[in-house]
C-alpha cells in the first residue's frame, strides 16, 4: 500500500506545485496498524500536509486504544482522528478529543 500511497501523493503533489497552489491535506485512513504495514516508507511529499488519520468505529476504550496504537504522527506527517455521529455507540465529546496524546491536527465528523 506504501507505494500507492506514494504514487497518487506525488501526483497530487505535482498539480500543487506546478500550479503554485496553496498546501492541499492528503488524507491517509487507517484504523489498524496492518492496514499499513509498511508505512514507514510514505513520503511526505512538497505541498503536502499528509495525515494519518484514525478512521474506525466503536466504543471510546476502542477508539482511544487504535489512536495510541497507531503511533501517530511520525516525522513529516499530521494526527487525524474520526468520529462517527450515528455510528458510534456513544460520541467522543470534543474536549475529549481535544485530550487525545497526540492532539490530533485534524478532527472529523461523519
Amino acid at each position: 500500500p506504501a507505494a500507492e500511497i506514494n504514487a497518487a501523493a506525488a501526483y497530487v503533489s505535482a498539480l500543487t506545485v506546478a500550479n503554485d497552489l496553496p498546501e492541499k491535506p492528503f488524507i491517509i485512513h487507517q484504523f489498524r496498524r496492518s492496514m499499513l504495514p509498511d508505512r514507514e516508507l510514505i513520503t511526505p511529499q512538497p505541498g503536502l500536509a499528509m495525515i494519518i488519520h484514525a478512521d474506525g468505529e466503536g466504543p471510546v476504550a476502542a477508539k482511544l486504544a487504535s489512536y495510541s496504537a497507531l503511533g501517530i504522527p511520525e516525522t513529516g506527517f499530521f494526527a487525524g482522528f474520526k468520529v462517527f455521529l450515528a455510528r458510534d455507540p456513544e460520541v467522543m465529546a470534543p474536549d475529549a478529543v481535544m485530550a487525545l496524546d497526540p492532539v490530533p491536527d485534524l478532527i472529523s465528523y461523519q
